[in-house]
């Protein structure tokens, strides 16, 4: 994963984020462009360019979402900033897309 492309994150993000808003087009997407620390944040001197998809929630706030996915089987492990839930690239499988997707059908609704 640490050896992904800035390239093939971009164009991964890209491609879920349109998937996520066609299968859940009431809700607000976007990408954005991140930075992740090799080691979960032991080693602060040695980050990676990365890209996010993000669910920016309009009505339920983002504790709520980000809660209800973390309690959900399996759970779903996001990280929030400015009120919005960010799924980091770099560190998903295409098969881990697809189950969040799964999961956020449950979690929003849809």
């Amino acid at each position: 994963m640490a050896t992904r492309t800035i390239d093939e994150l971009k164009s991964a993000a890209e491609i879920w984020r349109s998937a996520l808003e066609g299968e859940f087009p009431a809700w607000r997407w976007g990408m954005a462009e991140t930075r992740n620390f090799i080691g979960g944040g032991v080693a602060p001197m040695k980050d990676l360019p990365s890209y996010a998809v993000y669910l920016q929630p309009e009505e339920h706030g983002a504790e709520e979402i980000a809660r209800a996915l973390r309690m959900s089987e399996p759970p779903v492990i996001s990280r929030i900033e400015e009120d919005k839930i960010f799924f980091e690239l770099r560190t998903l499988k295409s098969e881990d897309q697809v189950e969040i997707a799964r999961v956020l059908k449950k979690v929003l609704h849809a």
